[in-house]
């Protein structure tokens, strides 16, 4: 086991770890992620009875998003958690490694895309999903930030086995997002918008981004809402400019209609028409965005209950039962026609003192008891245990090992013979672990096959802590019959 906070960077690792890593008060099982300057893992804590998402972020870079992230997290979940967004658990920051501790979600929309036919989603599954993401994207903006990094990659549907947020599709990775608007008065809940920057530097993915983006002008809530058709355009096929890196020739692809709807309903060109218009601190219409998504629903004959195109089976009568209507489902989309904020030109911005916008004053992390309890079939939770066991008997081997060595060093001297042959034993014993694992690209022979790499490093270890002992213990035999031939001698 090694510990993370002595590093300088992330260690990079296989998705099944070869040992376990201890953060802080987290042990790490399975990494399930991975970015330009963070990984995302699987880990668990003594503390608490669930397996939780870890990202951990290398702040070698010149820009904090790990605690840009957090505050933003901590916004949306505190006092009152929001649906569509993970929850926050723990946060921890040292001189070169800092931490989130999170919900455990699930698959996101890009790698659930591509178990799909044809690698898209049909139209009674996007247009679904599009209704929830832009519900996440509206609370997001209501609370005072815009996101500025849309796309199918940080779009998430909740863990299979969280009943609770199982079919929710959830906005994730705050890295890159800002916040435009500031709440001056909370009686009154008056919103101010930060002031515009005359030139703002590209923010985003290049295939999701605004046209905005590209002519470096400041991103607003219009922007995230360009950044969703076109996740919507990619969940249906893949975006027209997919392997384009040039920005003039972007700019021209993502202001066409005809080329950004090629596979897409006609209905989205008074959408484009809408958002073309707008300026940054505009607001956009998202009831017409609802209603277009709402009418392409109706029209595949899908309810928001119907199975997704990544999902095997409808749900069973007790699920239905169970299940309860969520707001995005109001087929009048009240909740899109509100305006909470009530912001919509440069003279709602407000000129603060002092470029303080990041440090709301917030309650500490809510304290999880053990009541929230990991569902029993949790293929982490059981990685985990069975590490733990195995880690615990290793200890045991090691500390008769330790007893053994120290007698075995008195007797050095009768051994000088026999060690070649015995080291032989354990290079062969170091090597042999890892002659099957399967090598290079996967193959229609082999891409069923998973090796546990935990299983090989143990096994390994164990075996070779066996065979030493085999040389003390006949090292000690040998002492033994010396011993009684001198005595038969006398």
């Amino acid at each position: 086991m090694i510990k993370f906070m002595n590093l300088t960077v992330i260690p990079s690792t296989a998705s099944h770890l070869s040992y376990l890593i201890q953060l802080g008060e987290w042990y790490l099982i399975e990494q399930i992620g991975e970015g330009t300057f963070a990984n995302v893992f699987v880990g668990r804590n003594d503390g608490f009875d669930k397996s939780y998402a870890i990202k951990v972020e290398s702040r070698l870079s010149k820009m904090d998003f790990i605690l840009n992230e957090i505050t933003i997290m901590r916004c949306l979940t505190y006092p009152n958690e929001l649906p569509h967004f993970p929850k926050p658990i723990a946060f921890e920051k040292e001189k070169n490694i800092g931490y989130i501790a999170m919900t455990l979600l699930g698959e996101s929309l890009r790698n659930l895309k591509l178990k799909c036919h044809n690698r898209r989603f049909l139209r009674g599954t996007w247009s679904r999903i599009g209704i929830q993401a832009l519900y996440a994207v509206k609370l997001f903006h209501e609370k005072g930030f815009i996101h500025r990094d849309i796309k199918p990659e940080n779009l998430v549907m909740g863990a299979e086995d969280d009943e609770k947020r199982w079919r929710i599709v959830h906005l994730i990775d705050f890295g890159l997002a800002r916040q435009w608007a500031w709440l001056t008065d909370k009686d009154s809940k008056k919103y101010e918008a930060r002031p515009l920057r005359k030139n703002a530097p590209f923010r985003g993915t290049v295939n999701f981004v605004s046209p905005n983006a590209h002519l470096n002008q400041e991103l607003g809530r219009r922007d995230d809402l360009w950044s969703l058709l076109f996740t919507l355009v990619d969940l249906n096929g893949r975006v027209p400019w997919f392997s384009e890196r040039d920005h003039v020739k972007l700019l021209e692809a993502k202001t066409n209609s005809t080329k950004i709807l090629e596979k897409m309903p006609r209905s989205f060109e008074r959408l484009i028409n809408h958002l073309k218009g707008l300026s940054a601190l505009q607001r956009p219409n998202y009831h017409m965005f609802f209603n277009i998504l709402r009418e392409i629903l109706t029209e595949s004959g899908q309810t928001p209950s119907s199975k997704y195109t990544f999902e095997e089976t409808e749900l069973t009568e007790e699920e239905m039962k169970e299940r309860k209507a969520a707001d995005w489902e109001d087929e009048k989309g009240t909740f899109f026609a509100r305006d909470s904020v009530k912001i919509n030109s440069p003279k709602d911005c407000f000129k603060k003192e002092k470029e303080d916008w990041m440090v709301p004053k917030l309650d500490d992390f809510e304290a999880l008891s053990k009541i929230d309890k990991a569902h029993p079939n949790d293929k982490y939770l059981i990685r985990f245990n069975n590490n733990i066991v195995r880690r615990t008997d290793l200890r045991i081997v090691m500390k008769e090992l330790d007893i053994d060595v120290q007698e075995y060093e008195t007797d050095n001297e009768l051994l000088n013979e026999d060690l070649p042959n015995e080291r032989k034993k354990l290079n062969v014993a170091q090597e042999n672990p890892v002659k099957n694992i399967p090598k290079g690209e996967r193959t229609e022979e082999n891409k069923g096959d998973e090796v546990n790499m935990t299983e090989v490093v143990l096994n390994k270890e164990e075996k070779m802590r066996r065979l030493q002992l085999d040389i003390i213990r006949k090292a000690r035999e040998k002492k033994a019959n010396k011993e009684k031939e001198k005595k038969s001698g006398q």
